[in-house]
């Protein structure tokens, strides 16, 4: 396992989750990080492919999908990685969490404009309720999250209800 590659990977994350909770509580959008991290997890890509299970460790593996999640200024690249984590998980199922493969794609799906696949990608509508975007064949979407280890939507959604957001009031390039 590359430990520093798993460090950089968290420090990067910790960097990430400092700007999310910034704009949930604050509304304070910080561009700056998001666009220093996807750069970043670029360079790494190119050197590394995709931070695997086995290279990264199951935790820098999921710190690499969380930057990339939140890399929706390069949609191009969430899908390059979204092709990379299929490529690991037909290679060796157990070196991807298949949960991170479900999240990208919807969040792919979302920026797209399009339906998601999982209900997995919840926004605050005009009237300021925090819902989740449209899902496909809603009726069998329980099939597929249970296919990528996700729990029932219903749940999901149970738990999405205590989810305060605070309107954006700044953003930060």
């Amino acid at each position: 396992m590359n430990t520093k590659l798993a460090t950089t990977l968290r420090k990067m994350v910790d960097l990430d989750q400092k700007a999310v909770q910034k704009r949930q509580q604050k509304g304070v959008v910080n561009k700056r990080i998001l666009k220093i991290n996807t750069e970043k997890i670029k360079e790494i890509v190119t050197r590394y492919g995709w931070p695997t299970n086995s290279l990264v460790g199951t935790d820098g593996s999921k710190n690499a999908w969380l930057i990339v999640q939140h890399a929706d200024d390069d949609l191009r690249f969430q899908k390059k990685c979204l092709r990379l984590m299929l490529s690991a998980y037909k290679k060796d199922p157990k070196d991807i969490t298949l949960m991170h493969i479900a999240f990208l794609t919807d969040r792919i799906l979302t920026n797209e404009n399009k339906s998601q696949k999982f209900g997995t990608q919840f926004y605050t509508n005009k009237k300021g309720k925090f819902t989740y975007w449209p899902i496909r064949d809603i009726r069998n979407v329980n099939g597929r999250r249970a296919k990528y280890n996700i729990g029932p939507l219903a749940e999901y959604i149970n738990s999405a209800k205590s989810f305060k957001l605070v309107p954006i009031k700044k953003i930060l390039t």
